[in-house]
C-alpha cells in the first residue's frame, strides 16, 4: 500500500510539473486589438439636388476611435472635404454612454475648412 501511495504521489507531482511548464503567456497580435472598419455614407440633398458620399476608415481601441473620412461630390466628380475625427466612448452605466469628439476638416488642397468639438449621448433600452 505504501508503494502505491508513493507512486501515486510521484505521478501527480510529475503531471503537475508538466502542466505548469505548458502554461505560456499568450501572444497578442497588435492588429487584433484594434477594431478596423471601412465605412460609407451616401446622401442626396433634395433642395440642392446634390449627391455626396463620405467614405473612409475608422480604427478603434478600448473606446477610443480615430477616423479618416474623405467626402466625394458626385456632381463635381471631386473630393471636396476630408475629415479627421477622434472620439472616446465613455460608458457611464450599462445603458448610458457619453462620447466627446473632435473633427478637423480640410478641402482637397488641404486648407482648413473647419474644426468641430462636441458631445454625443446614447441611452439604450
Amino acid at each position: 500500500m505504501t508503494k502505491t501511495i508513493i507512486t501515486l504521489a510521484a505521478v501527480l507531482g510529475l503531471s503537475t510539473t508538466v502542466l505548469a511548464a505548458d502554461k505560456k503567456k499568450p501572444v497578442v497580435d497588435p492588429i487584433s486589438v484594434v477594431d478596423l472598419a471601412i465605412v460609407s455614407d451616401t446622401e442626396y440633398d433634395i433642395d440642392a439636388e446634390t449627391t455626396t458620399t463620405e467614405f473612409g476608415v475608422e480604427a478603434g481601441m478600448e473606446g477610443l476611435t480615430l477616423s479618416l473620412l474623405p467626402k466625394y461630390d458626385w456632381d463635381k466628380s471631386e473630393v471636396n472635404n476630408i475629415e479627421v475625427g477622434l472620439s472616446y466612448d465613455w460608458n457611464i452605466t450599462k445603458t448610458l454612454s457619453i462620447t466627446p469628439y473632435g473633427k478637423y476638416n480640410v478641402d482637397s488642397d488641404f486648407e482648413e475648412k473647419g474644426k468641430t468639438v462636441g458631445v454625443k449621448t446614447r441611452f439604450s433600452f
